[in-house]
């Protein structure tokens, strides 16, 4: 007897696998166009060296005493208004792609966009100045000299390191 309540497997169907896996793979691609862009945004330059060379205000963090450097991330964390959420990043990211891919193209859109999470970048960088420089003006002399002279080494290592690899031309 025939089964009737089945429809008949037709010979172009895709298996679920194969859909699974596709899908996969264009969520993978999602995820690493989003990480581009966002690296993009938000690159000012390599890593900061483990040997204490610096790049930005982080190296400066760094050459603080524990007490403090714990005291800059909360302050920074309190003066900060909420992170977006990775929902946001992913719809801004996409909104992005979308922006790159249209037709007709839009730069001066693009531009816009790319401004607005450039913007967002800003903020956070300009409160963790704003954190550091309190935090160095709450020090006695003797702190900011103890600091200045940690900060000189870790400038000077830096320095070292790094002989001979830039060149003027």
């Amino acid at each position: 007897m025939a089964d009737t309540d089945k429809p008949a497997k037709s010979a172009a169907s895709t298996p679920r696998w194969i859909k699974a896996l596709l899908a996969g793979s264009l969520a993978l691609n999602f995820a690493v166009i989003a990480g581009a862009i966002g690296m993009a945004v938000t690159f000012d330059g390599p890593p900061p060296p483990k040997d204490g060379g610096m790049f930005g205000i982080s190296g400066y963090v760094r050459a603080l005493q524990e007490d403090k450097r714990k005291e800059f991330g909360r302050t920074v964390r309190d003066a900060l208004p909420q992170r977006p959420s990775r929902e946001s990043f992913m719809a801004q990211a996409q909104a992005t792609l979308d922006l790159i891919r249209a037709e007709p193209f839009d730069a001066a859109a693009l531009d816009a966009q790319l401004s607005a999470m450039a913007e967002r970048f800003e903020v956070g960088r300009k409160t963790g100045d704003r954190v550091f420089v309190q935090i160095v003006e709450q020090m006695t002399p003797a702190e900011r000299a103890d600091y200045a002279d940690r900060l000189e080494k870790r400038i000077e290592k830096g320095f070292e390191r790094n002989k001979g690899k830039f060149k003027p031309h």
